[in-house]
């Protein structure tokens, strides 16, 4: 994410975390698939630069764990005894880290298949 190609995508991915926290029961299937498609493509691009999929994996790992500690620490800082809240809003993060893993892993393998595709022409 030290790259300005790993911080737009990182930029952009919280972005749509923090719209989608914020977002009503009826946006939250369209900006999940917005999600998954932004994060398949950051993915392509990675993986046409040399990324390996464990590498993907990893950094979106990461960027999970970090959204959701910070949740943790607003929610604790702020002293909120909300159990209900501090639930929900990890549910939540779950589904948007879900989708977003699985976009990144669909991106990579999209671009295997253009790699292969691209080959196969080649030859």
């Amino acid at each position: 994410m030290r790259t300005p190609m790993g911080n737009g995508v990182a930029t952009k991915l919280i972005s749509l975390a923090a719209e989608f926290l914020e977002s009503e029961d009826y946006q939250k299937n369209d900006l999940l698939h917005r999600v998954r498609i932004f994060a398949q493509e950051a993915s392509f691009r990675r993986s046409a630069v040399g990324f390996c999929l464990q590498d993907i994996v990893f950094t979106a790992l990461a960027l999970r764990k970090a959204m959701e500690e910070t949740v943790f620490n607003h929610v604790i800082h702020n002293g909120y005894d909300e159990e209900e809240e501090l639930l929900t809003g990890i549910m939540a993060l779950n589904n948007f880290g879900d989708t977003m893993i699985c976009g990144e892993i669909a991106g990579y393998f999209a671009y295997q298949d253009y790699r292969q595709e691209e080959d196969r022409i080649v030859a």
